[in-house]
């Protein structure tokens, strides 16, 4: 992958960049189409590294740009913050299978992303980068849920225009905004004036409505999110009220009107949460794959925002919590990095398992040392190793937030740590065992010599 560690150029930079790197692809393309057919996944990277470092003479990405190992996503990162996402096919279109929609591996701290595709077959070859977000039609499921890539989609076709999900909703409808809609000509099925809240709604400011909405609680969305979808409303928790010292959650829930071709979804008039409910249950019964085909849609929307920059709550979180506080709370652990933590605890067992079976297999029947023993071996060779990638993670982190990079936390190795601190105190007492079985056991016979049928000793 690739990287620039330039201090944050304006968006407008940015996108001025990426025009001058498809213009100067597509002119070499024209000159070099045998060279460009042959190319593909990291040899294309290296392609675009190189218009990148041409086309950004001048700018603030200048001298910037360095390619680096590791599969991460997106490809390439330009001052910490934009980055490139590099796709293509060898076929004469422009659809491809994209990335895996956990985006597990996403980069840090990276918001804005674009997507450079190359056309490779057919004549001519051609490139052209879009907005991320702009380019994704759907999901095709292989050994993961990937997003399917479209280049030439037009706008309201992505598969987030189509899978738009009400509890996203940010804007409010009041009659100013009634008004500009009607004069843009945008049509309803019902009479939409009915649905003006009688009083100025408070719910949550920009983008904090992730953190005031049920919907997007990973484990209660699955019940007040589906449920939202469903009947086109969304639920939001206000600041927790004080009653005698505890902190009570007040649920409010809102109608979502959307206009006749489901555009334009802004946050109506109150409703109940209790009804919604019954909504709920009663379409249910009657259209059983409503509710699986929201529930599915609630699932994959969540999935898509885990490893946004902006990320998914800690469950209940804003149940107990303010949603400012529940948003700072999240900028250092979400439920994304919870995830991260239980598979990096997978791997490091993993690579334990690999290194005491390898070691298991060196050992040969003539040794001097007995099985038991050479098995305290491979756990101190564990232990060890764990102790010191560990030890260094920690004191990497603790330098970076010493130094005044907060952000340095999340690169903190919980998952490693939980499986180091586990064999600490499992190997330890496994190896004590053993050690007391050889003085009380095979040492004891061997001071007693096998032939003098000494008594056994009685050990107080």
């Amino acid at each position: 992958m690739i990287v620039s560690v330039n201090s944050k150029p304006e968006l407008l930079e940015f996108k001025k960049l990426m025009k001058r790197t498809d213009q100067l692809l597509n002119e070499d393309a024209k000159k070099r189409p045998k060279y460009y057919a042959t190319r593909g996944g990291n040899p294309l990277e290296d392609d675009v590294m190189s218009a990148l470092q041409e086309t950004s003479k001048g700018t603030p990405f200048h001298n910037t740009i360095e390619k680096v190992s590791g599969q991460k996503f997106p490809d390439i990162v330009a001052a910490k913050f934009y980055g490139i996402e590099v796709k293509s096919t060898k076929d004469n279109h422009w659809t491809s299978t994209g990335s895996s929609i956990m985006e597990t591996t996403r980069v840090s701290d990276v918001e804005r992303i674009y997507m450079t595709f190359g056309k490779l077959g057919g004549n001519p070859i051609e490139f052209l980068s879009k907005p991320y977000e702009e380019c994704l039609s759907g999901i095709a499921v292989t050994h993961m849920p990937r997003y399917l890539i479209d280049m030439r989609l037009e706008q309201g076709e992505t598969i987030f225009d189509k899978m738009g999900v009400p509890y996203d909703a940010t804007a409010t409808l009041t009659e100013k905004s009634l008004s500009a809609l009607t004069k843009k000509d945008r049509e309803w099925d019902f009479d939409v004036s009915e649905m003006l809240p009688k009083e100025k709604l408070s719910l949550f400011k920009g983008a904090n409505h992730r953190f005031a909405t049920l919907g997007h609680d990973p484990i209660l969305g699955l019940l007040f999110g589906t449920g939202n979808i469903m009947t086109n409303t969304i639920t939001c928790v206000k600041t927790p009220v004080s009653v005698g010292g505890m902190g009570i959650p007040v649920l409010t829930t809102n109608h979502v009107v959307f206009t006749s071709d489901y555009k334009d979804p802004r946050i109506a008039t109150y409703g109940s949460t209790l009804v919604m409910f019954q909504h709920v249950f009663e379409r249910t019964k009657d259209q059983p794959s409503a509710f699986v085909a929201s529930l599915i849609k609630q699932i994959i929307h969540i999935g898509t925002d885990l490893y946004t920059p902006c990320g998914i709550q800690i469950p209940g979180a804003n149940l107990i919590l303010s949603n400012a506080q529940v948003e700072k709370l999240t900028s250092y652990i979400s439920t994304g990095d919870i995830i991260k933590v239980g598979a990096s605890a997978r791997l490091a067992e993993l690579i334990n398992l690999l290194i005491s079976t390898l070691h298991t297999l060196m050992y040969d029947s003539s040794m001097v040392i007995s099985r038991n023993l050479y098995s305290v071996k491979t756990r101190k060779i564990i232990m060890y190793s764990n102790a010191i990638a560990t030890g260094s993670n920690v004191l990497w982190v603790g330098g970076n937030m010493l130094a005044g990079n907060e952000r340095a936390i999340k690169q903190l190795d919980i998952g490693g740590l939980i499986v180091t601190i586990k064999r600490l105190m499992n190997d330890t007492e496994y190896i004590r065992q053993i050690k007391e079985e050889f003085i009380f056991g095979d040492f004891n016979k061997m001071i007693q010599g096998k032939k003098l049928n000494l008594k056994e000793p009685i050990w107080d």
